[in-house]
């Protein structure tokens, strides 16, 4: 207005509003629309089309500060908001119950330790950290990609979400095959040199034992941390959750029985 002559009408000047919300809009979709057009401003109108408001960049800026901090206190495994003033009563109750469910997926998995002591060699258990670190770290990684594409929306056309799936997918299990490959080989020439499994079995299957077993692990891991948000999201659960202890806790399960198993059949075929 200040740069045309006085005499020119409005409508020559102005901006037609391309964009509009109405007030039972969700924060969501504000953030969605204001990212995606990159707008400086929203109108929010009324059901007659009267404008009622405006919700500008710094109130948005606000809102995705606000989503952050939920999302990552779900990551985490709790729905506490961050203030200073909470008592450690109220921290402890907010927090425990996903951790209570690491905690029972924690025993189990002593379960299943113990469960095949008598069946898999000693020096086998040694590697435990290595397999649940690698495929853990992978299935949150596969996760908090689906999780941010759901976030900004970009899973909601179907072909997309397919693709995403798939290419998700296809990086894990690559990724478990090159670490696996690369850790096989490293643990082949420790045990060559430094006898890690007492000669009970050969340096090669001990390097294929390791191996293949953080091959299945990472490949449970991509599984899991592929689908579990999906799974969470259609059941009503935020997939956020499914990031954090849930994740983790059914990664170890999953990638500790399927190593026993491959370091079981390995060693067995050694033995007889």
């Amino acid at each position: 207005m200040m740069i045309n002559p006085p005499n020119i009408p409005l409508r020559q000047v102005m901006r037609s509003i391309l964009h509009k919300v109405t007030a039972d809009a969700s924060r969501e979709e504000v953030i969605d629309i204001v990212e995606r057009y990159k707008i400086s401003s929203l109108p929010v109108v009324d059901i007659d089309n009267y404008l009622i408001g405006v919700i500008t960049h710094e109130d948005v800026v606000e809102a995705m500060e606000d989503l952050a901090d939920e999302t990552i206190a779900h990551m985490a495994g709790t729905k506490e908001k961050f203030t200073s003033h909470d008592s450690v009563m109220k921290r402890f109750l907010t927090r425990s119950p996903w951790l209570l469910a690491t905690l029972l997926a924690g025993l189990i998995n002593v379960g299943v330790i113990s469960s095949f002591q008598n069946h898999i060699l000693t020096f086998v258990i040694f590697f435990v950290p290595l397999i649940t670190g690698m495929s853990g770290n992978i299935g949150l990684q596969c996760s908090t990609v689906l999780v941010r594409s759901m976030a900004i929306g970009t899973l909601s056309a179907a072909g997309t979400r397919r693709e995403t799936i798939i290419k998700e997918l296809g990086s894990g299990i690559f990724t478990g095959a090159i670490f696996g490959v690369g850790c096989g080989v490293i643990i082949y020439f420790i045990d060559l040199f430094g006898g890690s499994s007492l000669g009970i079995v050969p340096p090669f299957a001990v390097g294929a034992i390791v191996g293949i077993g953080l091959l299945g692990g990472c490949i449970a891991g991509t599984l899991l941390g592929v689908f579990s948000p999906l799974f969470f999201a259609r059941i009503g659960v935020d997939p956020a959750i499914s990031a954090g202890p849930i994740v983790t806790a059914f990664n170890d399960f999953l990638s500790l029985t399927i190593y026993f198993l491959i370091a079981w059949g390995i060693s067995s075929a050694f033995l007889i």
